[in-house]
């Protein structure tokens, strides 16, 4: 009998292992209990490497290194290839020609002159590969009916062609991907007939033609819908376009796949995208967060609850259906003190045997029918490396960030549909094309000149921030932009709002104010405009949504935030009112913070020292919106118990009701970086894992049920659950006070990035 060990070895059970692995085989319990092994069993330790054994660990056993050279990735392609029953032998013969030439041309180019965003092993490039041209191989039957062998031989090669460049380049960053499409070219010029202009990456293999075409072709038109809120719209691009391509194919033979790219860059949008068009089929989306403190105890009561029981020992997907596990962040798991990352060793044990064991009574659960998408950032900034054992598993697909022109095709797209059927007047909407240009130079700059530093942590500007410039600028109405000189003004604010508001000291805001007005000048041929500029939708007696107007009448505004400061201490309980001087300081404050609260999806950090009115401008912020403010109130008992009771009564009012309210919660409350875990993954997705038990869940829905069938939702539990929190995300508003004394703060933004990316 043999006792498989697969996994990092741990300095600290391996050590209590070393009397199992002498020749008396006994095994010492900590209640002092032994029991000794019969001379028929072995124990056999399968690793990666030995970093954190110790001498008398390894002197014990026999060593054997599987070196990935010496056992090379053709047996993989014979033994794939032998499964290709559908082709004939001249095919499979033809497609194994393919891969004795190329593919160790294509794996020394990339290890030696190229880049990879997530480190790689050949064999598991080379399986990417395989998984790939079958992939597209239902296509390839459907077309090579009555067609001749010359034109089935070429569909073949087109198949191999394009399985290679995103296998074996697909993991590359953009520059890498220019010298292995310059690379590639010179390899297959003779073999194969290649597009002359564009570069690999930008064909796809058109079956019915049996040619090689460019993505634009299936790049389809844009419209602006103004009933699609601005963090739903999706510009199609050749990029989006060919990664939901490979994305569909990929999941669709059940391959795990790995994206990677920076923050914003739209892996997640993507994936949402193609999981919620995917849902009207046979697939259901499950997405899980990964922070730095996520257990895999956690993830696992993530995964169980997401699937059925059809027997004691087998969890799977509804009937018919498929589960396609959507896992954002992967690599931030914070490494334990040997180096390991329990989450993702826990991903692995599933990717290696499709089940893990139950805590509880220790028997194996097999889990069928569930695929596994990732998507991470490039290491550093809290993010961690990931282990060669777990990435080969996946299909690595880079996504690169979208160049100046794709910006600026996009948000164009996007201004220009809302100012043309917004009525914007002639002089507006020609101005539409600079201010996007203007949007994108400045979003350069502030990125390469504005770095973090340890004391500036928050420094982290991404593609989401240029998008809520253009969100912000979507709240304006014609009849509040009647000039040029009204939409510069307009754009000068939510730039400001999003990139000045985040600085930290004179001089950074200086040469902020100095790059926007160099934009100025060559975009808006504008010299300069008011040193405060304020917009804001509260200055009229009508809904709160219809005005975001600047506003230039600094008695009115002073009148009108006396007017609601009077009415909140009117309506608030004894001892609650607030005694308020709304100084300039304070009255900017507090228009910043009711621009983002109205927004939709809109959630603030507010960063200052104590005392500093954070909290006080937040909760008349609130009350000039209609929103309800709810803050924890902490006791000595208060644990994880009450604060998910507290996230409950929460969702009750957003999801159920519809009613907004903002969370206010202040860094002296957060006694437990669970309370931040769960807040990350309210931004992130809305959803906090396990926060119903069974019952409750069952409620919600049936609550829920009428209001989402009248919304055309179809009725299925699923649907309806997204319903729900698609409502919590619209209607629950996080604002978050912090203290930028010590590092605490510094701390929880690297180990929670989406309380400075959402």
């Amino acid at each position: 009998k043999w006792i498989v060990f697969d996994g990092p070895v741990d300095a600290l059970w391996i050590e209590d292992m070393n009397t199992v692995l002498d020749d008396n085989k006994l095994l010492c319990l900590a209640n002092g209990q032994r029991i000794r092994l019969t001379p028929s069993m072995h124990m056999m330790f399968e690793v990666e490497d030995l970093r954190v054994a110790s001498p008398a660990t390894v002197s014990r056993c026999g060593m054997v290194y599987m070196s990935s050279e010496i056992v090379g990735w053709r047996p993989v392609i014979l033994t794939w290839l032998s499964t290709l029953s559908d082709l004939t032998q001249d095919q499979r013969d033809l497609v194994w020609r393919y891969c004795d030439d190329y593919i160790d041309a294509g794996l020394s180019f990339v290890r030696r002159y190229c880049a990879e965003a997530v480190p790689s092993v050949n064999a598991g490039l080379v399986s990417s590969l395989a998984t790939l041209f079958f992939s597209l191989k239902s296509d390839f039957l459907a077309a090579s009916k009555e067609r001749t062998v010359a034109e089935t031989d070429k569909l073949l090669g087109q198949m191999f062609l394009f399985s290679y460049v995103w296998s074996i380049g697909g993991n590359l960053d953009a520059p890498s991907q220019d010298k292995f499409d310059r690379f590639a070219r010179d390899l297959f010029d003779r073999a194969f007939t290649l597009p002359g202009t564009g570069t690999l990456y930008n064909c796809y293999v058109d079956f019915a033609a049996v040619e090689l075409r460019p993505w634009d072709r299936l790049v389809p038109t844009f419209e602006y819908s103004p009933l699609v809120p601005s963090f739903q719209m999706i510009v199609p691009t050749v990029d989006t376009v060919r990664l939901t391509y490979l994305l569909d194919k990929l999941i669709a033979v059940q391959k795990p796949v790995l994206l990677n790219g920076s923050t914003g860059v739209g892996k997640t949008v993507v994936v949402s995208e193609l999981l919620r068009r995917s849902e009207a089929r046979d697939l259901i989306a499950s997405v899980v967060n990964f922070t730095a403190q996520t257990s895999s105890k956690g993830l696992q009561q993530i995964i169980e609850s997401k699937l059925e029981k059809k027997r004691r020992a087998l969890l799977g997907a509804p009937v018919g259906k498929r589960v396609v596990l959507f896992v954002d962040d992967v690599n931030m798991p914070q490494p334990d003190t040997y180096g390991a990352q329990p989450p993702i060793e826990l991903l692995r044990q599933y990717l290696d045997f499709h089940g893990f064991y139950d805590r509880q009574k220790l028997f194996w659960k097999e889990i069928a029918d569930v695929t596994v998408v990732a998507a991470c950032g490039p290491p550093g900034g809290g993010r961690n490396p990931m282990t060669n054992r777990f990435v080969r598993h996946f299909h690595l697909l880079n996504m690169p960030s979208p160049s100046d022109d794709s910006l600026r095709r996009i948000f164009g797209a996007i201004l220009g549909g809302f100012l043309q059927q917004g009525n914007f007047s002639d002089e507006v909407q020609q101005l539409g094309k600079h201010c996007v240009a203007a949007s994108v130079e400045l979003y350069g700059r502030v990125c390469k000149e504005l770095l973090p530093t340890p004391s500036k942590s928050h420094y982290t500007f991404n593609l989401r921030d240029l998008s809520k410039v253009f969100q912000g600028m979507l709240q304006a109405r014609r009849q509040t932009l009647p000039s040029a000189r009204s939409f510069a003004n307009l754009w000068v604010h939510e730039a400001t709002r999003v990139f000045h508001d985040r600085l930290t000291n004179d001089a950074d805001r200086a040469r902020f104010n100095g790059i926007v007005g160099d934009l100025l000048g060559r975009h808006f041929q504008v010299d300069s405009v008011p040193r405060s500029l304020l917009f804001g939708g509260y200055l009229r007696a009508v809904s709160f949504d219809q005005y975001y107007e600047e506003i230039s009448d600094a008695s009115q505004l002073q009148h009108v935030l006396d007017s609601q400061l009077e009415a909140y201490n009117a309506a608030a309980d004894n001892g609650k009112g607030m005694s308020l001087i709304l100084f300039r300081d304070a009255v900017e404050h507090l228009s910043r913070i009711s621009r983002i609260i109205r927004q939709p999806r809109g959630n603030a950090l507010l960063v200052g020292v104590v005392g500093s009115g954070k909290r006080s401008l937040t909760r008349l912020a609130c009350h000039m919106a209609e929103f309800v403010c709810s803050e924890i109130e902490l006791t000595k008992s208060y644990g994880v118990k009450e604060w998910r009771d507290d996230l409950k009564k929460l969702y009750d009012v957003a999801g159920v009701q519809a009613r907004p309210i903002v969370l206010l919660l202040s860094d002296g409350q957060i006694t437990r970086e669970t309370f931040l875990e769960d807040i990350n993954n309210i931004l992130n997705s809305g959803e906090v894992p396990n926060l119903y038990e069974p019952d409750e869940y069952e409620k919600v829905i049936q609550t829920v049920q009428p209001q989402a069938k009248q919304a055309g939702v179809a009725e299925q539990r699923d649907l309806v659950w997204q319903f729900f929190i698609r409502r919590v995300q619209e209607n629950l508003h996080i604002v978050l006070s912090m203290s930028p004394v010590g590092d605490s703060f510094r701390q929880r933004c690297r180990m929670f990035p989406s309380l400075v990316n959402c």
